[in-house]
């Protein structure tokens, strides 16, 4: 594709089928203490798009309240393919319509996100400041917005954080692209902490959780995240109700009653 093709392209791209509708759904959430979970899903070995369409809806009937797809080169033959196929499946679904969809890959270009909406998301993930650097991150969130995406930011320190909140991004991630996995006990926790408190009244925060005692830290006292971000790998090896135990427990271990 050409200059002038991608601008043309850049130029036609059409806005999201729901706008912003996990930030939506985290204004619900504050009202009552309820914490959104983003569960990720990809394409198994020798799998189908059939398969990640089939897995996003168990996710949603499990307890999710939203889903991520990979899409990256690493994960999936046809990451498009897949992100288009559970679109389908949730918007064929009248109990699941409307459910945040969210592309999950490194985001480097504005083409990308295009490519999404065109998919059925809803949103992406991937969008990394430490790769893009600042001004690409914002730029990246900023023409995210403009398409009624959710484009949350990842950032790994407090710096990071109150840079892109001074420019104007709104919706962070800690710990969903980037991993924060030195081996010092606490470091994660720590840094999260850090992050989070460094965030300005009206931002929210998407944390990585892999186990219940991640989201129980993640919801911890007066360092409260938004939403909570569980990898796949979480959900190896469940049947439909082991996913549905996990998520259970992950809700009920935030609600601080436990």
């Amino acid at each position: 594709m050409g200059e002038e093709g991608l601008a043309a392209r850049l130029g036609k791209a059409q806005t999201a089928r729901y706008e912003y509708p996990l930030l939506r759904r985290l204004m619900a959430a504050a009202e009552v203490g309820r914490v959104p979970i983003v569960a990720e899903t990809c394409r198994p070995p020798g799998g189908s798009p059939r398969d990640v369409a089939e897995a996003a809806a168990l996710l949603l009937e499990a307890g999710a309240d939203a889903v991520a797809v990979r899409t990256g080169s690493a994960d999936t033959p046809d990451g498009m393919a897949d992100l288009t196929a559970a679109s389908r499946e949730i918007e064929g679904r009248p109990a699941l319509r409307g459910s945040p969809l969210f592309m999950r890959d490194w985001v480097l270009h504005p083409l990308q996100l295009v490519d999404a909406v065109d998919a059925g998301a809803t949103g992406v993930i991937g969008i990394v400041a430490q790769v893009t650097g600042p001004k690409g991150a914002l730029s990246l969130g900023s023409f995210g917005a403009a398409l009624g995406l959710d484009t949350p930011v990842e950032v790994v320190n407090a710096q990071e954080a109150e840079a892109l909140a001074a420019g104007g991004a709104a919706l962070f991630a800690i710990n969903t692209s980037v991993g924060l996995t030195v081996s010092i006990p606490g470091f994660k926790q720590s840094v999260t902490r850090g992050i989070i408190r460094t965030l300005p009244f009206g931002c929210a925060a998407l944390v990585g959780c892999a186990t219940v005692d991640d989201a129980r830290a993640a919801r911890a006292a007066e360092d409260k995240c938004d939403a909570v971000f569980v990898r796949a790998e979480s959900f190896d090896g469940l049947d439909a109700r082991g996913v549905r135990d996990l998520l259970e427990g992950m809700q009920y271990a935030m609600s601080g009653d436990d």
